[in-house]
Parts: structure tokens; C-alpha cells; sequence
């Protein structure tokens, strides 16, 4: 016991020492679950960049080769009639 606390004050002061050490234990542990998700983010955005730049590259060459069709199917309708 603490020289000129009574019994209850001293008791007071441990919950409030237990306190501050469960809140210093929540913000370590705040601290890192914070660095886990920027982690993970960061992982899901390389991911998706590596996923997303075949599919950007197979949407283009999808769309030109429409262009094309396009192009030919109209090439073919101003020729008119084989014959």
C-alpha cells in the first residue's frame, strides 16, 4: 500500500495502472493490425495491376480486331452484289 493511501485509493491506482497497460496493449495492437491491412492493400494493388494489364492488352486487341470486322463488313456492303 502506498504511504497515506488507504486501501481503497491504493486499489483505485492498480485498476487505473491496469488501465493504461490494457490501453497500451490495445494501441501496440491497433498499431499493427494497422500495418497488416496497408500490407494486404498494397499486395491487392500489385495483384491487380499484374491481373489488369493482360486484360487491358486482350481488350484492346479485341476491340481493334472489331474495328476491323467493322471495316471489312462495310468494305463488303458499299462492293455490292458478287456477280
Amino acid at each position: 500500500m502506498s504511504k497515506g493511501l488507504g486501501p481503497r485509493e491504493t486499489s483505485l491506482d492498480e485498476k487505473v495502472s491496469q488501465l493504461r497497460a490494457i490501453a497500451e496493449r490495445v494501441e501496440e495492437d491497433l498499431l499493427a493490425a494497422r500495418h497488416l491491412v496497408e500490407g494486404i492493400l498494397a499486395s491487392v494493388r500489385e495483384t491487380e495491376a499484374a491481373y489488369s494489364q493482360p486484360w487491358q492488352e486482350w481488350l484492346a486487341g479485341a476491340a481493334a480486331c472489331h474495328d476491323e470486322l467493322v471495316r471489312l463488313a462495310n468494305a463488303v456492303a458499299t462492293a455490292g452484289p458478287a456477280g
